[in-house]
């Protein structure tokens, strides 16, 4: 067994004691909602900056290069076109995806996740077959377990 293992295991276990303490408590991979499994997802979310830079996520660095455009001096957003339309169509984007069995709960991440593995040929979480199995027998436990 790997550190990895460990970790997981001690996780599963500490979030049973909270279970059995009345808590509740969400698995780590159960999604609400695949297509818009974030708030930033939705497709007219946005957050303007007080410099006035928009963003499409609150989870990066409010640089410039993390900007999907500008409140301009009448108060209308000068969208980033070109970054606006890529990040609204990229979730599913990846061919890995449509041959995944996890696709219909993963859904390739959030479009902020999509958009900055648009590069990488592999998966975006980096599951491997070992994940995945872990993945549907979690959400398999959490359904059994919560009946």
């Amino acid at each position: 067994m790997n550190k990895f293992d460990e970790i997981n295991m001690r996780v599963k276990s500490i979030r049973l004691l909270f279970k059995k303490k009345g808590f509740v408590v969400l698995d780590n991979y159960i999604l609400h909602d695949v297509s818009c499994s974030c708030y930033a997802d939705k497709r007219n979310y946005v957050l303007i900056n007080y410099d006035g830079m928009v963003y499409g996520c609150t989870a990066r660095d409010f640089v410039k290069e993390n900007s999907i455009g500008r409140l301009n001096s009448i108060g209308v957003i000068d969208y980033r076109k070109d970054v606006v339309e890529l990040r609204n169509s990229i979730k599913f984007s990846k061919g890995i995806c449509w041959t995944c069995r996890l696709a219909p709960i993963c859904g390739g991440g959030c479009k902020q996740k999509a958009y900055e593995t648009l590069d990488i040929n592999g998966c975006a979480f980096n599951y491997n077959s070992y994940d995945k199995d872990n993945i549907v027998l979690d959400i398999f436990e959490h359904y059994i377990l919560n009946l």
